[in-house]
């Protein structure tokens, strides 16, 4: 296989032949492309932790959601930590 390239400045750029296009999208689009609406959030991770500040008595918790597919974090303050909130 000859790879073929041209130098701009400081990138270089690399010329894909059409019968390389198809397959090269389709590996990359697979493994590195969008994620997907099935994929994200089908597994999440949650923690609590706290109290991070004891002179508020309010939302003194933090809750926490990661989604473990794209590693989206959502943080929230609560005030207690039981099922009550």
């Amino acid at each position: 296989m000859r790879l073929v390239y041209r130098k701009r400045s400081d990138k270089v750029l690399f010329l894909v032949s059409r019968a390389m296009e198809q397959d090269l999208f389709y590996k990359y689009h697979s493994d590195f492309g969008h994620f997907g609406i099935d994929k994200t959030f089908s597994t999440i991770y949650v923690d609590h932790f706290g109290p991070v500040d004891r002179t508020n008595a309010t939302k003194k918790y933090i809750f926490l959601v990661i989604d473990a597919f794209t590693k989206f974090v959502k943080l929230y303050a609560i005030k207690i930590i039981t099922s009550r909130e």
